[in-house]
């Protein structure tokens, strides 16, 4: 599946980019769209790996840019459980398939993606993420698991 890679700058969405993600494994090719980079105010989206040029450019996994883009280590962790649980399509994940699993609302930075150039921008959510509406509540459920006692936790208790 090949992606547009649109940003959101200005005020406005235009297309930067096209990721080609390898069928299988960890590599992808991007490259500039025309009418970006031909903008007088285009810039780089990575200028380190990604620096601004019509020729395409090849890795051996997705740039930096990109993957920031996607989840951090917990928020790949809660999209490992969900596979598991066969809430999202279970097959081998890379790094692009992380970041398309963050429905659009939620990801992190102004790069959006999407499959066709009228179409939707890619989400997995079908329901928006719900309101956080008492801080202290959250608070209070982050805390109730991070000092949950399993039972092995209270068999070591016990022996000690």
């Amino acid at each position: 599946m090949n992606l547009d890679v649109h940003i959101d700058w200005r005020g406005e969405t235009s297309l930067a980019g096209r990721l080609y993600p390898a069928g299988r494994g960890s590599g992808t090719t991007f490259e500039y769209d025309r009418a970006w980079l031909a903008r007088p105010d285009a810039f780089a989206i990575d200028p380190t790996a990604l620096p601004l040029q019509r020729n395409a450019h090849h890795g051996s996994a997705l740039f930096s840019a990109l993957q920031d883009c996607g989840p951090d280590r917990w928020g790949r962790v809660l999209i490992d459980r969900a596979v598991r649980k066969k809430l999202l399509e279970q097959r081998p994940y890379h790094d692009i398939d992380y970041v398309l699993a963050l429905d659009d609302f939620s990801r992190i930075g102004a790069l959006r993606f999407r499959v066709k150039a009228e179409g939707a921008f890619l989400a997995a959510a079908k329901k928006p993420l719900p309101p956080v509406v008492r801080r202290s509540a959250l608070i209070q459920a982050t805390d109730a698991i991070h000092n949950e006692k399993t039972a092995k936790d209270l068999k070591q208790q016990k022996t000690s």
